[in-house]
This record gives structure tokens, C-alpha cells and sequence, in this order.
């Protein structure tokens, strides 16, 4: 291999594992967004799977009314 093949080879690994470190950070930033929200692992789950399709998520709480108690 060339040492011009091998400089391009070094930088696209490099490249690749770049992108998969802020990937990772980007995550690790939602799953600190969760923990502030009180989110469960499962509700956890779900909005980072919104989070992946470019969407977000909020936490409702419901307050109702019942007879008895």
C-alpha cells in the first residue's frame, strides 16, 4: 500500500470514529435529558427512539377525579 492510500485510510478511520464519538455523546446528552425529566428506563426508551426519527418527547402527568377515597 502507498503511503498517499495509507495517509487516506488513517484519516477516514479517524473520520468514522469522530463520527461515532459524538454520536455517542449526542445520546449520552439525551439520556441526561431523560434523568432531569424523571423519565423511566421504558419512557427512556421511548424518546430515544423519537429522538432517532428526529422527534422529541414530554412527560404528562393527569390529575383525575375519582369517587370514593
Amino acid at each position: 500500500m502507498s503511503e498517499r492510500t495509507n495517509v487516506f485510510v488513517e484519516q477516514t478511520k479517524y473520520d468514522m470514529l469522530l463520527e461515532k464519538y459524538k454520536r455517542s455523546e449526542a445520546i449520552i446528552m439525551q439520556l441526561w435529558y431523560c434523568l432531569d425529566k424523571g423519565y423511566t428506563h421504558e419512557e427512556a426508551k421511548i424518546h430515544i427512539k423519537a429522538w432517532l426519527n428526529g422527534q422529541s418527547t414530554v412527560k404528562k402527568s393527569v390529575v383525575e377525579v375519582v369517587k370514593g377515597g
